[in-house]
C-alpha cells in the first residue's frame, strides 16, 4: 500500500542519512504474551487479555520497538530484506511500523516505544482524561479503538461515540457508550465529533490515512504510531510508555 511504501522510504533515508543504509543491520521481532505486553491488571477486558490483539515486537542494535497487530509473525532478517516485502499483508505492516519504531528508537527520534504495563494503562487514562478536560471541555468526543480504562474514565466527561472493528463489540454498549462500527459509521462520526482520540494501533491495520485529513483536533495514543507520528507531525498522547 502507498502508506506503508511512503514509511519504508523515508526508513531508507533516515538510515542513509545515519550512514546505516549500506549495512545489513538485522532486525528481529517476535509477538509477545498478554503477560509480556502489558503485565498483571485488575481490568481483564483489554483487547491483549481477550485474544483480539497481539503485541509484535521489533528489535534493531539493541532497541525496541511495538505495534499492535491481529495478524502476528515474526522475522528475522536485514532492513533491506524488510523493506522488500508485500506491504498489501496486514502481517507485514505492523512488521514494518514495529521496525520502523526500533530504528526511530534506536537513533533518538522518538521515546515511548514500549508498552505500559500493571496499572500504568489506567494512570495514563487519567492523564489523557485531564489533558483533554484542560484543552477539548464541552466538545463532542470521538474514540476510534476500544481501550476500556480510557473509555470508562472518559464517558463520564464527554458526550461520546466509539467506532470499532472488533464485530463482538459492535452494537454493544460499553461503559453506557454505544460501540459503532469502524467504517459504515466513520464519515458520520467524524463529521459530528468536535475533537477525536484515536488508537495509534490504526497506524499498523491500513486504517490511518482517513484520520489524517479530518479537520479535527486529532490526537493518536499508544506506542504502535510513535515513529508514524513523528514522520507525519501527527500529535500523540502517551505517557506512561517506557
Amino acid at each position: 500500500m502507498e502508506f506503508y511504501e511512503e514509511i519504508g522510504r523515508t526508513l531508507q533515508a533516515v538510515l542513509k542519512e545515519q550512514g546505516l543504509d549500506s549495512q545489513s543491520i538485522e532486525v528481529n521481532s517476535k509477538v509477545l504474551t498478554a503477560k509480556e505486553a502489558i503485565g498483571e491488571t485488575e481490568r481483564k477486558d483489554y483487547p491483549l487479555l481477550t485474544g483480539k490483539e497481539y503485541l509484535m515486537q521489533a528489535e534493531f542494535m539493541g532497541s525496541i520497538g511495538q505495534a499492535f497487530t491481529c495478524c502476528p509473525s515474526s522475522f528475522s532478517g536485514s532492513i533491506q530484506s524488510l523493506l522488500v516485502l508485500d506491504f498489501d499483508q496486514p502481517v507485514n505492516q505492523a512488521l514494518l511500523i514495529a521496525a520502523t519504531n526500533a530504528v526511530y528508537r534506536h537513533l533518538g527520534r522518538v521515546t515511548g516505544t514500549i508498552h505500559c504495563k500493571n496499572e500504568e494503562p489506567e494512570q495514563c487514562a487519567g492523564c489523557i482524561l485531564e489533558y483533554l478536560k484542560e484543552h477539548h471541555a464541552g466538545e463532542k468526543l470521538l474514540m476510534v479503538g476500544f481501550q476500556p480504562a480510557m473509555i470508562e474514565k472518559l464517558a463520564p466527561h464527554f458526550t461520546m461515540r466509539i467506532l470499532d472493528l472488533d464485530v463482538d463489540n459492535v452494537g454493544q454498549k460499553k461503559y453506557g457508550v454505544l460501540v459503532e462500527h469502524g467504517i459504515r459509521e466513520l464519515e458520520d462520526a467524524v463529521e459530528w465529533a468536535g475533537v477525536i482520540l484515536s488508537t495509534g494501533s490504526i497506524a499498523a491495520n491500513g486504517t490511518l490515512r482517513p484520520f489524517l485529513t479530518t479537520g479535527k483536533p486529532t490526537y493518536f495514543y499508544g506506542t504502535t504510531i510513535a515513529a508514524v507520528a513523528e514522520v507525519k507531525g501527527l500529535k500523540r498522547l502517551c505517557y506512561q510508555a517506557k
